[in-house]
């Protein structure tokens, strides 16, 4: 079975490593032992950041591509999404601010990704071919 939903994220996430490695480490020390268990349009992935991540918390977030479009492209916010229910968080409330941390740093090393342009792409891809 194809999870092109989650070879996205882990190429996004091996861009950081390259390209701005002082984003990366910021953002799983933010993480810390703590998993995401993602559900984003019928895939179901795990994310793990750490070696000791199998140990931590589970953040679940369970979403569309077209709201993980919006939230990436700054057309939506992440509390407004919550509250219109388009984006499900189940944590405890120290997850979810360790969480929102480690986003806070992706979205920053983000930016500075040269190579990053290519996976907005694919996004735009997948969601084009999903709604």
């Amino acid at each position: 079975m194809s999870c092109p939903i989650a070879k996205l994220v882990e190429d996004a996430l091996a861009c950081m490593t390259r390209e701005v490695p002082v984003a990366y480490r910021l953002m799983a020390q933010a993480l810390g032992a703590r998993r995401f268990e993602l559900a984003i349009d019928g895939e179901h992935f795990m994310l793990d950041l750490g070696p000791t991540a199998l140990r931590g918390a589970v953040v679940s977030i369970t979403t569309s591509i077209d709201t993980l479009h919006g939230l990436v492209h700054g057309q939506l916010d992440v509390l407004d999404a919550i509250v219109d229910g388009r984006l499900d968080v189940m944590a405890g409330p120290d997850d979810v601010a360790a969480a929102a941390a480690a986003m806070t740093y992706f979205v920053q090393g983000a930016m500075r990704c040269v190579s990053m342009r290519p996976l907005l792409d694919r996004l735009e891809a997948l969601r084009k071919e999903r709604t």
